[in-house]
């Protein structure tokens, strides 16, 4: 699955919508740090655990003390990373309105946001102890490319790469998993995976709660809110299989992924 540009700029030009979808969001995704982010994909707080003990391993010792947010959105994240690790964070996406609403909404110099091709960002080789993508990477038009960009802009000997996939039931067990694309990519990028930790438990657990609140809205959603709130009750249909196919959370496991470059 790829997105274009364009596609990801609608996603940040629907913001009217966000306190008519504000009511059906699950309380897991609402604690007082996860509501100030804001993040664009899936995060919990044992998800955001996660990211700052691979970029703590990362930072360890190490010079540049810098982080790279590959497919920041709005930027939220970015600064909370900034605001922990109390060091330049540079957020990158391909969508010229996240980036515009995240330099807007910067609260600190310690970030810098910037327009770029995932697959040739135009950054400099070596320059970052940890890159962070949550629900990105795997957006990209050529995942494995942008994978081997991130391997490229990782510093030697301990750069950390967190990152997020989805992948068919059946191959998220850690032996599978080295054998699939994403395992195979990971590897032609120089990378060795350090930790694979599968949530998809807790992910359809959450996910589930929140598009079926949706689905069930739906009507009122409609009457409040006309077409403009199709796609997303389009999403909760294709989540949750109400189109008579087997649903994205019953088809696919969700894992968390730290690669170590050596």
């Amino acid at each position: 699955m790829s997105e274009t540009p364009n596609a990801f700029n609608n996603l940040y030009t629907r913001e009217h919508l966000e306190p008519a979808l504000a009511p059906y969001i699950p309380k897991a995704l609402l604690s007082p740090t996860l509501t100030r982010i804001i993040a664009t994909g899936f995060l919990t707080e044992s998800g955001l655990t996660s990211i700052k003990n691979a970029v703590a391993l990362a930072l360890r010792g190490r010079t540049p003390r810098r982080i790279l947010e590959l497919g920041c959105g709005a930027g939220g994240l970015t600064q909370h990373l900034a605001g922990v690790f109390s060091c330049h964070v540079v957020g990158v996406d391909s969508s010229s309105v996240a980036i515009s609403r995240a330099r807007k909404d910067a609260s600190t110099s310690l970030c810098t946001y910037l327009e770029v091709d995932f697959h040739a960002t135009g950054l400099q080789q070596e320059s970052f102890a940890a890159v962070v993508s949550l629900d990105s990477l795997y957006l990209a038009k050529e995942p494995a490319v942008a994978l081997r960009e991130a391997g490229r802009l990782l510093a030697p000997r301990g750069g950390r790469l967190w990152f997020t996939v989805y992948a068919p039931r059946g191959t998220v067990d850690r032996r599978r998993f080295h054998k699939t694309e994403w395992g195979y990519a990971i590897a032609a990028a120089g990378l060795d995976i350090e930790r694979h930790k599968n949530v998809s438990q807790q992910w359809r657990a959450v996910m589930r709660e929140k598009h079926e609140r949706r689905w069930q809205a739906r009507a009122t959603l409609r009457a409040a809110n006309g077409r403009s709130v199709e796609p997303d009750i389009a999403v909760s249909a294709a989540m949750l299989g109400k189109d008579r196919q087997v649903g994205f959370l019953d088809a696919m496991s969700r894992i968390e992924i730290t690669a170590r470059r050596s």
